[in-house]
């Protein structure tokens, strides 16, 4: 078995000084410690692995620039040489790499994991090493190529495998991950345990090209939005209260007011089984589109990528639609 292994820094390959940081030694001993702490704790795996470091940050600081930097890493690479690709990253931002590349690389022909750690692999509490060494054993289980986070959350004896698509931001305050739909499968230190999944094709050929003039808002008592200055073409995420409501005054005005300045807005998560709420059905009326069975990651890089590519809006509609992993 032979691994790309992409290191981009994080938390994952950070020390503690001061305060935590990639530091330009921790980020180059990060393949190292990763691959020597597995190869002593599983030393009848067969693995090999190839280094690559497109940059080091921390994943707060993680910019359009920084994922068009790291696809085009994995598209450099010769998928005849490896069996998976192994995607380190920083735990802040690893639910909307995780979205981005689980879309992306949809229909790619190896498996892709992205592995986060919520402590320095020095600390005693770490969960990185765990989530490595799930990684490696679930590509060695799975079937069907896939975009995968594996990730052990606090006081869990087992590692949960999480399908990219379906991956939402670590909770604050909780180092742990939940998912509407929950884990795909899990790994408990010896086996991997799988639950049935179909991957329907995407057949969207994307370029590594973001919308620039995107923005989200997100609800709370009293939100006001007479200061935000409508530009044409702007396009707007709303994320939703949990049962897909907001103010209806005055989100309903302001959603005419982008329809009458060229401004696409959406809202987001909604379920496709929830009854709608007479605020919501006022919404679509007045000119938004809602996103059905979507989490806000994978709604943000639908929108990031459809309009950066400069999609037709039938297309961006379709997208928006498609479901892309059935189980």
């Amino acid at each position: 078995m032979n691994i790309a292994l992409i290191t981009t820094g994080g938390t994952i390959a950070s020390v503690v000084e001061t305060s935590i940081q990639p530091t330009a030694h921790s980020s180059a001993q990060t393949p190292l410690l990763l691959v020597e702490h597995f190869h002593q704790t599983h030393p009848a795996f067969g693995v090999t692995f190839d280094h690559f470091a497109p940059y080091a940050i921390l994943s707060e600081n993680l910019t359009h620039a920084h994922w068009k930097h790291l696809i085009t890493t994995i598209e450099s690479l010769d998928t005849a040489l490896y069996d998976g690709i192994i995607i380190t990253h920083g735990s802040d931002t690893l639910g909307y790499s995780a979205a981005l590349l689980g879309l992306y690389f949809h229909d790619y022909a190896l498996p892709i994991a992205l592995v986060a750690s919520n402590y320095p692999l020095s600390h005693p509490h770490a969960n990185g090493h765990a989530n490595f060494a799930a990684a490696l054993f679930a590509m060695n289980a799975l079937v069907t190529p896939l975009v995968f986070v594996p990730y052990q959350n606090p006081n869990s004896a087992s590692v949960a495998l999480y399908a990219a698509l379906e991956m939402t931001q670590i909770g604050q305050l909780t180092d742990s991950v939940t998912t509407p739909l929950g884990a795909i499968g899990s790994y408990d230190g010896q086996n991997v345990t799988l639950l049935p999944y179909t991957k329907i094709a995407l057949n969207a050929p994307f370029a590594p090209l973001f919308y620039s003039d995107f923005f989200t808002f997100t609800p709370y008592p009293s939100l006001s939005y007479e200061r935000f200055a409508f530009q044409p073409n702007d396009v707007i995420l709303h994320t939703l209260y949990h049962s897909g409501t907001l103010h209806s005054d005055t989100a309903i005005a302001f959603a005419q007011k982008c329809q009458a300045n060229g401004v696409a807005l959406y809202f987001a998560p909604m379920s496709a089984t929830s009854t709608p709420y007479a605020t919501t059905q006022a919404l679509i009326d007045a000119g938004a589109t809602l996103i059905v069975d979507t989490t806000i990651e994978l709604s943000t890089v639908k929108l990031l990528l459809a309009y950066g590519n400069a999609w037709e809006r039938d297309a961006i509609e379709h997208l928006l639609t498609q479901k892309l992993l059935v189980r």
